[in-house]
């Protein structure tokens, strides 16, 4: 069996509002690349390192505030491209930052669990769907 690289960029259509039946030009298309192990395991190690830090010099706030920055980072090195989302009062949104400061934070917390599974990626890349938005076979 040939599967792509972990460095593989998927063009994926999130299953957002209904992003996958419209017209080509008016899609919301999301490049992204998956998380290999290692990348998890390395990320679950600086959690893991900000968790332990001693809970009388470092309030719980200041490692919430680390964590987040860490999986922000992290889902941010998995993001290649946006293109086709455009947020009232921003215009469109073209960067990760942008992205995860004025997307809605359904679409954020998909790009974010979508990097961490190649079968995710692979069932919403746009090769898997019709120009009316239907299904084609997804292999995985």
């Amino acid at each position: 069996m040939k599967i792509n690289s972990n460095n593989h960029v998927y063009e994926t259509l999130p299953n957002f509002r209904n992003n996958r039946q419209l017209p080509e030009e008016e899609q919301i298309i999301i490049e992204l690349k998956p998380a290999s192990k290692p990348d998890i395991d390395k990320l679950n190690v600086k959690i893991s390192g900000i968790r332990a830090t001693d809970h009388e010099i470092y309030p719980p706030e200041w490692k919430a505030e680390k964590i987040e920055d860490a999986s922000r980072e992290f889902v941010a090195s998995k993001f290649v491209s946006i293109r086709g989302l455009e947020v009232e009062g921003v215009g469109e949104i073209k960067d990760f930052e942008t992205f995860h400061k004025e997307a809605p934070p359904e679409l954020v917390a998909w790009v974010a669990q979508a990097v961490m599974s190649a079968a995710e990626l692979m069932a919403a890349d746009r090769s898997n769907f019709t120009s009316d938005g239907s299904e084609t076979v997804v292999e995985e």
